[in-house]
């Protein structure tokens, strides 16, 4: 027997416009990927790591710190790829 659905008393719910936080979240990346590629983020981030590790009388002499040092690194790395993702992306307009 099918199932049917009982229509909802309440309007339709409007779709939310982007609030004052969301606008300057874009326009923060818009900015900072305006300055920045994500290949010369990388290239950053990369050059950031080695001279943690490689130098001599660093904050990162043991183990457990470098491998802190390499942790933050791939989480950055990750994160500047999705907000890379959502730079590039257009933001969705609401369906109407």
């Amino acid at each position: 027997m099918p199932i049917h659905k009982k229509k909802s008393s309440k309007p339709a719910a409007k779709a939310a416009k982007p609030d004052h936080s969301q606008l300057a979240f874009r326009q923060s990346l818009e900015d900072f990927f305006t300055n920045y590629h994500l290949k010369e983020v990388d290239e950053h981030l990369w050059d950031w790591l080695v001279a943690g590790i490689t130098r001599e009388n660093c904050l990162y002499s043991d183990a457990k710190e470098r491998a802190n040092l390499i942790f933050f690194y791939e989480q950055m790395n990750d994160l500047f790829g999705e907000l890379w993702q959502l730079h590039s992306d257009p933001p969705q307009q609401p369906a109407q």
